[in-house]
């Protein structure tokens, strides 16, 4: 990501996806503002200990926080992603939202 956004141009903007930032042991909220300027859109995708995808209220990742702090560095988009399912996909897609909904 940052080799790639060193060479785009200053308005390109970030679509962040925290499972991978997280899946690199990169710290998310450093990450975050070191990229405030550019970051627009974030991936909300759950990250197990087993660094697996998991459904959103099952991870190791703090939305509620995340949340905030995107927020307060100018995030205008947060998409909900699911790549593995415990359950059927309609279903983890629903617990997803609803959760996030909660945190607000």
């Amino acid at each position: 990501m940052d080799i790639l956004f060193d060479n785009l141009p200053k308005e390109a903007v970030m679509e962040l996806d925290l499972f991978w930032v997280s899946y690199a042991d990169v710290d998310l909220y450093s990450y975050m503002e070191k990229n405030k300027d550019r970051l627009k859109l974030i991936h909300v995708k759950q990250i197990g200990k087993d660094k697996k995808c998991v459904d959103i209220d099952q991870g190791t990742i703090d939305y509620k926080e995340v949340i905030t702090k995107a927020k307060a560095l100018g995030v205008e988009h947060f998409i909900l992603e699911q790549e593995e399912y415990p359950v059927s996909s309609m279903v983890s897609v629903k617990n997803g939202i609803d959760y996030i909904m909660k945190l607000n």
